[in-house]
């Protein structure tokens, strides 16, 4: 049984066993997306309908794709969630870029209750690299920023403070925000792009970029993160 969330992932991202012989029964090929659990249960009940149904739970299950999803009324649910079940851990994406979408998923979720109807988040459960563009007043890209933080919007702000954009005309606004799984993770994904584009990196601010196309550094991020 799956408690499902609205998170569409790409089955690339879990690194399944593939079949690039033969399409038609390759797993990553049929079920390109599927919804990400939040939470499962294998029912453990000996000889009832519903294992028969469904058979054993593996964990390719777990990420199997259906056309459409039927939520089960309450007369349904009583008798399946009667059946003796423990849960078991949801398969979680191999890929950074996979691991980045569950937790900002997850850190969108409630809480769960602490006493009467109280609940905490955490401080910064979210961390995104992130790649601000500066702009003049015609909107030409002159310079791009590479950087992590938990809010990128606060770093352009920060960064726009000095420049007076109402009397220069230039300004810091967030091109791309990617979310990832840590602050370490963050980090290394910011180095491992500005090392690639290492002779564009301005000598006064290694973490600035000229000369590149916006695009080339969200294709970067992307491939560093789908290669994590």
């Amino acid at each position: 049984m799956f408690q499902v969330s609205d998170l569409e992932v790409n089955t690339q991202d879990y690194d399944l066993p593939r079949n690039h012989a033969r399409p038609e029964f390759d797993g990553v090929t049929r079920f390109p997306y599927a919804l990400h659990p939040i939470a499962v249960w294998q029912v453990t009940s000996p000889n009832n309908m519903f294992s028969r149904l469904v058979g054993p739970l593996t964990p390719n299950h777990h990420l199997q794709a259906q056309s459409k999803i039927i939520e089960l009324d309450a007369a349904t649910a009583v008798p399946l969630l009667s059946l003796e079940r423990h849960q078991v851990s949801p398969t979680l994406p191999r890929t950074e870029f996979g691991r980045g979408l569950v937790a900002l998923k997850n850190s969108k979720l409630a809480p769960k209750h602490q006493g009467n109807f109280s609940g905490t988040f955490g401080d910064h459960d979210v961390w995104f690299v992130y790649a601000l563009v500066l702009q003049d007043v015609r909107k030409k890209v002159l310079a791009i920023k590479v950087g992590y933080s938990f809010e990128p919007e606060q770093r352009a702000a920060a960064h726009n403070g000095p420049m007076a954009p109402e009397v220069t005309g230039l300004k810091w606004e967030v091109f791309l925000k990617q979310a990832t799984s840590s602050e370490d993770a963050a980090r290394q994904i910011e180095q491992a792009v500005l090392a690639k584009h290492a002779k564009h990196r301005l000598a006064s601010n290694g973490e600035i970029i000229a000369g590149v196309d916006p695009l080339a550094i969200a294709s970067t991020i992307a491939d560093v993160m789908r290669n994590n």
